[in-house]
């Protein structure tokens, strides 16, 4: 195997890893959020970058064609651009929740805290309360009010 072969699995393994990692995360803890909406962002936009240079990866493995190569990336970088700008950007749901103060804190290190976010599409504002549990920057909702 050549060293482009090499780095291409490499790169391919590395792809499908981030990918596999990000989906059994998101199954296994559907409530753990991250404390910074931009690190909700960056997650995003790493597991779409993951998704799109798996796919791209695989047939340059194989050493396809450039004629099947080349269409296969521009559509794939639209998917990621498109995907990044709606992550970054929503048009028709809510931003990322952002703390606005913190009520209580009890003994177990958990607070009740009152989020807010903004409805993209109205631009009203939306206001809840949350019992949330803060480990490093990750976030574990315990129950939303």
């Amino acid at each position: 195997m050549k060293q482009k072969g090499k780095a291409t699995l490499i790169r391919s393994i590395t792809l499908g890893l981030i990918l596999l990692t990000e989906i059994l995360v998101g199954q296994i803890f559907p409530n753990l959020t991250f404390v910074n909406g931009n690190l909700t962002i960056a997650n995003r936009i790493l597991a779409c970058f993951a998704f799109s240079g798996f796919i791209l990866s695989i047939p340059i493995y194989f050493k396809a064609t450039k004629t099947l190569i080349i269409p296969l990336g521009v559509i794939l970088f639209l998917i990621f651009f498109i995907n990044s700008c709606a992550a970054i950007y929503p048009i028709d749901t809510t931003t990322q929740p952002r703390d606005i103060a913190v009520l209580r804190t009890n003994k177990d290190g958990s607070k009740l805290i009152v989020r807010e976010r903004i409805n993209a599409k109205t631009n009203g504002i939306i206001r809840d309360t949350a019992l949330v549990k803060d480990n490093f920057i990750f976030r574990q909702v315990i129950e939303t009010k």
